[in-house]
């Protein structure tokens, strides 16, 4: 079956919870949806750097790592919840059956993603402010900033500065959750790696030129 922290002895425990500490950390800083082999080196990577940091010697065993990798789709989900919760409160989408309003939601999605115009301060016409608009670090607070025992607290060091892959991974968010309304009604979409992977990189790909 699927292995479990539950099945390893108390102090295995204990590094298994750094290690997908750590792992969580590359998945936000460094790579939001590897591929399989990169996502083995970041479990890897993840293992040796809490082994180091509690003086444990002993290799990861293949239902270590697994353990550890799930904990990419976990991000995933759980930044999706609350960007979700965030973004439809941010923008006026209405859930209804009436024409007119499965049609204006329609249209405010369009509009959204046309030109990446959420990433606009002001999401008019005139497009001012690239990559400030407040739903970005509205999201980003509630995801790692919301109290004082929250990841970007806690370890600090991997959130200033707030690295573009960060931002990347929160943009391709918002840009999901704009999506479950492109229709016009209210659709559960799936922030898996497979839609989502290329979406993360395109924008990834507009900070890198936005920064040079």
């Amino acid at each position: 079956g699927r292995p479990r922290k539950k099945d390893f002895d108390g102090y295995t425990q204990v590094v298994i919870k750094a290690a997908t500490s750590h792992f969580r950390f590359l998945i936000v800083t460094e790579e939001a949806f590897p591929k399989d082999a990169q996502m083995g080196q970041f479990a890897l990577v993840s293992w040796a750097a809490a082994c180091e940091a509690l003086d444990f010697h002993y290799s990861a065993s293949p239902a270590i790592l697994k353990l550890i990798s799930v904990r990419a789709s976990q991000v995933h989900g759980e930044l999706k919840t609350k960007a979700r919760q965030l973004v439809h409160g941010f923008y006026p989408f209405d859930s209804s059956d009436n024409k007119r309003i499965i049609r204006a939601n329609q249209d405010l999605a369009d509009n959204l993603k046309e030109d990446y115009s959420f990433t606009y301060k002001d999401d008019e016409l005139i497009h001012k402010g690239v990559f400030k608009s407040a739903i970005i670090q509205k999201i980003i607070n509630k995801m790692w900033f919301a109290t004082r025992n929250d990841e970007g607290v806690v370890h600090h060091s991997f959130f200033k500065p707030i690295r573009i892959q960060t931002h990347a991974l929160v943009l391709s968010v918002i840009e999901c959750c704009i999506e479950e309304y492109a229709t016009g009604y209210k659709v559960d979409v799936d922030f898996s790696g497979i839609a989502y992977g290329p979406v993360y990189r395109k924008h990834l790909k507009n900070l890198q030129k936005f920064a040079d």
